[in-house]
């Protein structure tokens, strides 16, 4: 029988499991998956959180707000950025499923809906005319 000190000799190399990072891991993996067109990093958070056992939760938002802080002390112009272009974010994954129920159904997308969508791009890539 191994001792708790054998055991954390045997044990010391390996990193110790998160569980955030593990279900963050799945939720990525799923979405790849499921979705190779893309998605968002919102999905794979999303994701990650509803799969994480609510015992982990707190911690997980911990790292979260962690996150955050670093974000917002290191790199405030690129979180502004971020923060405005939700809405946009927001209506193009809209416009995008309904584009997606349109074409599913067979039914025609219109020059005008396509029009909307290619300048709600452009604005989002910062290419906007």
């Amino acid at each position: 029988m191994s001792t708790p000190d054998t055991f954390d000799e045997i044990t010391s190399f390996m990193a110790p499991v998160c569980p955030w990072r593990a279900a963050w891991e799945e939720s990525e993996q799923r979405l790849l998956d499921e979705r190779p067109q893309g998605f968002h990093a919102e999905d794979i958070g999303r994701g990650a959180f509803e799969r994480l056992h609510e015992v982990w939760r707190p911690a997980a938002l911990d790292v979260l707000f962690y996150a955050y802080y670093e974000a917002r002390k290191d790199h405030p112009e690129k979180l502004a950025r971020f923060e405005a272009a939700q809405p946009l974010h927001a209506k193009a994954s809209t416009l995008l499923d309904e584009a997606e129920a349109l074409l599913s159904r067979g039914a025609p997308v219109t020059p005008e809906f396509v029009t909307v969508l290619v300048k709600l791009a452009r604005t989002l890539i910062g290419g906007a005319r």
